[in-house]
């Protein structure tokens, strides 16, 4: 469990610190999103270039 919260917490400071520099005022889990236009970006690799 330590180990899961440790990983969550770097994705936490990944996606702000991608939102960050792009310019992002909101980040939405996939999941979450009913409809999206074809225009809208997935910073998934972003985030994980950071991760890792």
């Amino acid at each position: 469990m330590q180990e899961r919260n440790k990983l969550l917490a770097k994705i936490q400071t990944a996606v702000q610190s991608v939102a960050k520099s792009e310019g992002y005022d909101l980040v939405l889990d996939s999941q979450a999103v009913l409809y999206s236009s074809s225009d809208a970006k997935d910073i998934t690799a972003d985030v994980v270039k950071q991760v890792k």
